[in-house]
């Protein structure tokens, strides 16, 4: 069984089995298909003009 390689929504980075990776709190960017996840809070603000979110937070999490 392979695991599934998750990467930053932003630079790409790959995000390694125990290390803390963000996600964003707005529903919108955890549905269907679209699920973000960031290495730094640094990712997870660079992603922020883009999205267009009123107001919005992060969760950590642990892969």
């Amino acid at each position: 069984m392979s695991e599934r390689v998750v990467k930053c929504s932003m630079c790409g980075k790959a995000l390694r089995p125990g290390q803390t990776y963000y996600k964003c709190s707005v529903s919108t960017c955890n549905s269907g298909r679209l699920r973000l996840s960031f290495c730094s809070p640094g990712c997870w603000d660079a992603h922020l003009p883009t999205a267009r979110h009123r107001s919005a937070g992060y969760t950590e999490h642990v892969n």
